[in-house]
């Protein structure tokens, strides 16, 4: 009866341990969504972005695709491709307005070399895991040079916008792997003598993560002129 008993409790305590998996710190969370990134060497991403200045406002989306040092980049404003970008073999090629130029490219900002940006574990300190009904969230403050970072390398946004109040939040499924990323900021521009103050959002959604994307040149890379 004792061996009877034992081997009930041993496949109970089996399969209880089954539905259980270790539990994941603010910090581990992000330290595997580098991972899952780093090891696929590439990710593919759509990101909407909105400027609030109040009384208007812009929206666009980005699609962003990257494998290695290989990259893509496609801005969309209404619906309508306004830009693209491809990094082959150390050449940038852009498509914008009616002009195809070539050039060097310059290489990728460490910041946000693995699409997820690069954050000190100190950063989580004291941040708390936030439950979803798609799985989990954290959020944290973020280093204003490491926005302009990532909109940066996704847009060319101006070095001479000032952020404030920059924050990320990082959200994953219920297999702590990461979906999407939320970014906001206050921002500070000037045009033309006037200087104005806006909103700025960025919202990204991953796409088939764990899988880099292929980039190849554009087909018709024999039509894009040396940059001067």
């Amino acid at each position: 009866m004792k061996r009877i008993i034992a081997i009930i409790l041993a496949a109970a305590v089996a399969f209880c341990g089954c539905g259980l998996k270790k539990q994941l710190t603010a910090f581990g969370l992000y330290s595997k969504s580098v991972s899952d990134i780093a090891k696929a060497d590439g990710m593919e991403a759509e990101c909407d972005i909105k400027i609030d200045l109040g009384v208007i406002s812009t929206e666009f989306t980005v699609h962003l695709k990257q494998n290695g040092e290989n990259s893509e980049t496609v801005m969309y404003m209404g619906g309508e491709e306004v830009s693209r970008t491809v990094v082959f073999d150390g050449v940038s090629y852009v498509s914008s307005g009616g002009e195809k130029v070539k050039s060097p490219a310059e290489p990728l900002s460490e910041n946000v070399s693995s699409a997820v940006p690069k954050l000190a574990e100190e950063l989580f300190d004291g941040v708390e895991i936030a439950e979803t009904a798609e799985g989990s969230s954290v959020t944290v403050d973020i280093d204003s040079e490491i926005f302009a970072d990532m909109l940066g390398e996704i847009n060319g946004a101006s070095p001479a916008l000032d952020f404030d109040n920059a924050v990320l939040t990082m959200n994953y499924d219920k297999d702590d792997c990461i979906t999407g990323m939320d970014l906001s900021a206050d921002v500070e521009m000037s045009f033309s003598g006037v200087s104005m103050s806006a909103k700025m959002t960025a919202d990204y959604d991953f796409i088939n993560l764990g899988e880099a994307p292929e980039i190849s040149a554009p087909d018709d890379a024999d039509e894009y002129i040396e940059a001067q």
